[in-house]
């Protein structure tokens, strides 16, 4: 859950969470947790686009494999330390995977459900 006003609660208690603009809360290990985060990062999905600020690559792989349904696999390991900024679209996998590749810090080649991203050299 995303907040984009303040959530007060009803009644003084030691585990409740007072939530302000940009706070998120999730639940992890029976416990709330809440983080502040950029809102534009949580909604992008609804108007189909991927916001990326400094994300590391593992982690856009893995949205990629979840939003898709496809395997994503890099060809060097050197390649996980690269992190990506900017906005993408979602609404079509191909479109992404040239966007990524626009980037010029990446080549990517697809065979099916099979993706691979690799250095440009």
């Amino acid at each position: 859950m995303v907040n984009r006003g303040s959530l007060l609660p009803r009644e003084e208690d030691p585990g409740d969470l007072k939530m302000l603009p940009g706070d998120l809360v999730d639940l992890k290990g029976g416990e709330l947790v809440k983080q502040t985060v950029n809102p534009e990062d949580i909604i992008a999905w609804t108007d189909n686009k991927m916001n990326f600020d400094n994300t590391p690559i593992s982690e856009v792989i893995k949205m990629i494999q979840e939003h898709y349904g496809v395997k994503v696999t890099v060809s060097d390991p050197s390649l996980l330390t690269h992190t990506l900024i900017g906005i993408f679209p979602n609404d079509n996998l191909n479109v992404l995977l040239k966007a990524l590749e626009a980037t010029k810090e990446f080549k990517v080649s697809r065979d099916g459900d099979n993706v691979v991203i690799q250095s440009p050299f």
